[in-house]
């Protein structure tokens, strides 16, 4: 079921606009209760939603997972609960976005502004993947841990109300805590797809998180994440392939880097190979860190930790192009050393060149190229990292 005249794409999104504003739509409540989909706080699922401004996409949808990290302990979802990445309520009417797949200038984003165009609201705190059946109670509050009954809901209601049942041509994708449940979901959103699907892919951006101990040697972020997957019981929530191939450590499938391999969907990575948030939240150490991995383009880093930082991506790099996911045709990706984070949902779009090839364009190619395509034609990796001589930034459109 892969290519005909339409599109449907599915995007995760923490940007803002200025223009042609997406509207905040409730998820159905019969549906909702069939489900039992309830952001954190119990109120209803929400997404933002813009018909297609081109009736000869009509059809055609991008459907964008929004970001916002996670809640890694029963204390911090109960805090997020009272929050928008927790809770409906708190919503504005209408959404801006002004970058990347969801940018809705044709100039800015010629293949994909005139398509339906859909922001899947993020209020869960574990990538659209918590699973636990009823709720649970912290300090006399109470939580919902169902995000993976969320997208299931939003799918149901666009498929109900706004012509979702009839996609033909569909690509999923979502940046940051988006970015990742674009890699969780993307077989399972692709299976869950109607019949008059034609074409499915799929473009994570900057959802490529490690499973990597930070520059003391500690699991620091592994950790969270793992416990992150008990507290919500995303076993069922998560890539099933991935959970089938680790029975032994189910948790492992809560990293895109294990459910990576196991993938079948045409897949296109954005990803920075130093991502700015893995370099403040993954990888950190000490405060002596904070100047360089925290701040400009690395030029307050010490050779040595320009080392370690290539060494990180160098890891990133190798846990991709490792697996047979990697160089299946009909993928790619744009790998890049700016030390930015959903680079793709603003200016870099546009701006971001790897090899001669601008991210928006090497994008575009790889959607509209047929999935039995050479991986390797949509692959753009820049030929090194980050230099141990000043400037350490190898990229000079980074800046």
């Amino acid at each position: 079921m892969w290519w005909c005249a339409v599109v449907v794409v599915l995007v995760l999104v923490a940007g803002g606009g200025v223009v042609d504003a997406l509207d905040l739509h409730l998820v159905d409540k019969g549906i909702a209760n069939e489900y039992n989909a309830r952001c954190l706080d119990g109120s209803l699922p929400a997404f933002y939603f813009s018909p297609a401004s081109n009736k000869t996409h009509s059809n055609d949808w991008v459907l964008y997972f929004r970001g916002g990290g996670w809640c890694y302990t029963e204390a911090e979802c109960a805090q997020r609960a009272k929050t928008q990445l927790g809770s409906s309520t708190q919503l504005g009417k209408t959404f801006n976005y002004k970058g990347g797949y969801l940018a809705p200038d044709s100039t800015v984003n010629p293949v994909f502004s005139g398509f339906n165009r859909v922001l899947l609201w993020y209020c869960d705190g574990a990538s659209f993947s918590g699973n636990r059946a009823q709720p649970v109670v912290h300090n006399n509050q109470t939580l919902h841990y169902r995000g993976f009954a969320n997208l299931r809901a939003i799918l149901a209601t666009l498929a109900k109300d706004h012509g979702f049942g009839s996609a033909r041509q569909v690509l999923l994708s979502g940046g940051s805590a988006g970015g990742l449940a674009t890699f969780l979901h993307a077989d399972t959103v692709r299976a869950m797809l109607p019949r008059t699907a034609t074409a499915f892919k799929a473009s994570p951006v900057s959802g490529f998180f490690l499973e990597h101990d930070d520059a003391g040697g500690q699991p620091l972020y592994p950790d969270r994440m793992r416990n992150v997957f008990a507290m919500q019981n995303c076993s069922a929530g998560v890539d099933q392939s991935c959970i089938k191939a680790n029975a032994h450590d189910p948790s492992a499938c809560m990293f895109a880097q294990h459910t990576y391999p196991h993938m079948e969907s045409p897949i296109f990575l954005l990803q920075s190979l130093v991502d700015a948030w893995q370099m403040g939240n993954v990888f950190p150490a000490n405060a002596s860190w904070k100047d360089c991995a925290n701040t400009g383009e690395f030029q307050h880093c010490s050779t040595q930790e320009i080392a370690q930082l290539n060494a990180f991506g160098f890891t990133m790099l190798h846990a991709l192009n490792g697996t047979r996911t990697f160089s299946s045709p009909g993928n790619g990706g744009f790998f890049y050393s700016c030390r930015t984070h959903v680079a793709a949902q603003g200016s870099a779009w546009e701006k971001f060149t790897v090899e001669g090839v601008v991210m928006r364009d090497a994008a575009n190619a790889w959607w509209l190229d047929s999935t039995t395509a050479p991986a390797a034609k949509h692959t753009h990796l820049q030929p090194k990292l980050l230099q141990p001589h000043t400037p350490h930034q190898t990229n000079p459109t980074c800046s």
